[in-house]
């Protein structure tokens, strides 16, 4: 049985050296004002990031982590949450 890879795309502000944004772009739910809300999650270190994915996308699907498989994409710095690169909807 094959377990589903969630893509997992991560920021760092260049404002912010201590924070790692961590997005779930095919986990979304609807905002207020027909906005889309992405799972959005994060990371104080570069080691914590697969961790913190798992433990967003297992909160998101109410699930157990040690069920949740995940692949991180690379890093990017970006000039501000607007700014991401192939980013849906304001979350």
């Amino acid at each position: 049985m094959s377990t589903k890879v969630y893509q997992v795309r991560v920021f760092r502000e260049p404002d912010d050296d201590q924070w790692w944004t961590v997005e779930v772009p095919e986990l979304t739910s609807p905002g207020p004002g027909g906005a889309t809300i992405v799972a959005t999650g994060g990371s104080v270190t570069a080691r914590g990031i697969e961790r913190a994915a798992r433990e967003l996308v297992a909160a998101w699907l109410d699930v157990a982590t040690n069920g949740v498989r995940v692949h991180v994409g690379a890093a990017a710095e970006t000039e501000g949450r607007g700014d991401r690169a192939g980013r849906g909807s304001a979350a």
